[in-house]
């Protein structure tokens, strides 16, 4: 009986380990960085566009930030995205003020996508995307 309950355990361990392996791999290493920025309901989506680069600057003393976003698929990408921003106590400004901007990338491009924040309150971002 033991034998089996350890063959259970062993096996439910290396199915949650090969699971996380593959999802890890699907963001290449040097991505990984960035994908704290990046937010979708769809994970096909974040697999096929990811985050290579973020740049800040102000206008005044609102922020303004740049996101090179890539497409990592084969085939072209067509998506929406938005800016969310939030305060220093991650509180989010303007939840319902940012339009969704069609966007359209070819397979290995890179475009880059401006947000200015609502506010001098706001203190970091996320980048939404959906299709």
């Amino acid at each position: 009986m033991k034998k089996l309950s350890y063959a259970g355990l062993l096996s439910l361990t290396l199915l949650a380990q090969g699971c996380a392996v593959q999802s890890a791999s699907d963001i290449p290493p040097a991505e990984r960085q960035y994908q704290t920025y990046l937010e979708s309901r769809k994970p096909a989506l974040l697999r096929q566009i990811g985050i290579v680069e973020v740049g800040h600057s102000s206008a005044g003393n609102i922020m303004r930030s740049q996101v090179a976003l890539r497409n990592r698929g084969s085939s072209a990408e067509q998506f929406n995205y938005k800016f969310r921003w939030f305060d220093k106590a991650g509180l989010e400004l303007d939840p319902e003020g940012a339009p969704w901007v069609p966007m359209s990338v070819l397979p290995g491009d890179v475009v880059r996508v401006q947000g200015l924040a609502p506010s001098p309150a706001a203190k970091s971002f996320r980048v939404i995307i959906d299709d």
